[in-house]
């Protein structure tokens, strides 16, 4: 279920800020995704890996929210849906999109799909090409 919560004194400041801090994370964890799946090192470097990556997990959740990130607001009403799988800043499974918008409205958006999102030749999972 899609949680919708109001997060009283959030101000733009705090929202840039926010967003300073977990960007960066995901990008992170966007790399480590590629990097796991197509990685040919050894099972040694592997496990040593894997121990990190669950220290690392630890770390995170040693202060995390209950049940889904839902969609945020800021005092200002600005709409933080960070957990979305497309739009998501702090979802590294959403790819990683510099949205512009233009003054009539529209929106557009280049982006690079790495091996994560790959389909059948020439196209990544949900037929986009």
């Amino acid at each position: 279920m899609l949680d919708y919560t109001h997060v009283d004194g959030l101000s733009a400041a705090d929202v840039t800020r926010l967003r300073a801090v977990y960007e960066p994370l995901t990008g992170s964890v966007r790399e480590l995704i590629d990097a796991t799946i197509r990685t040919e090192v050894g099972a040694d470097v592997v496990a040593a890996a894997k121990a990190e990556i669950e220290s690392a997990t630890a770390r995170l959740r040693a202060a995390q929210k209950d049940g889904s990130f839902g969609i945020q607001f800021g005092a200002d009403g600005d709409s933080m849906p960070w957990g979305n799988a497309v739009i998501g800043v702090r979802n590294p499974t959403a790819p990683p999109l510099l949205i512009h918008k233009d003054p009539d409205g529209a929106a557009r958006s280049d982006f690079y799909l790495g091996a994560a999102f790959e389909g059948p030749p020439g196209h990544v999972h949900g037929g986009v090409s």
